[in-house]
């Protein structure tokens, strides 16, 4: 399966890369986001995926959301690239990233080109065993 979405968002793979949109402005509750995580499970095919998870249309998350994406949220994850377009949202997002200290690596950035490089530099690392650094991107 290559391509899949529902009335939030929708995902799709290309070169070995999981990609996500938002498909209008969101503001997730708790069914919203299981709906979402249970496509991408979908998707994932039982596999971890190298994921990139355009950010820019989500407005808000519920706490319950929240809870459930901790939970839930890191299944089927190899690495997550996060892109948005605001330096406040980005902001919000390396703050929340350094809180939680993430089952898998995640990191936030301002274009989906450089989250795609970092994405292809994880699967590189992971395929020889080098480390790969999962710092902060500023933006630019």
């Amino acid at each position: 399966m290559n391509e899949i979405e529902n009335e939030y968002v929708r995902f799709w793979k290309q070169e070995g890369i999981l990609y996500s949109v938002f498909k209008k402005p969101i503001y997730a509750g708790l069914e919203d986001t299981k709906s979402i995580i249970d496509l991408r499970h979908i998707i994932s095919e039982n596999e971890n995926q190298y994921w990139v998870m355009d950010m820019k249309n989500l407005r808000y998350v519920s706490n319950e959301a929240k809870m459930y994406i901790d939970e839930k949220g890191h299944d089927f994850v190899q690495a997550c690239a996060v892109v948005t377009c605001s330096f406040l949202n980005k902001f919000m997002i390396d703050i929340f990233i350094n809180m939680k200290k993430s089952k898998v690596p995640v990191k936030s950035f301002s274009t989906e080109e450089s989250a795609v490089a970092w994405l292809k530099e994880m699967q590189n690392s992971n395929n020889t065993g080098i480390n790969v650094n999962i710092g902060e991107e500023h933006l630019s």
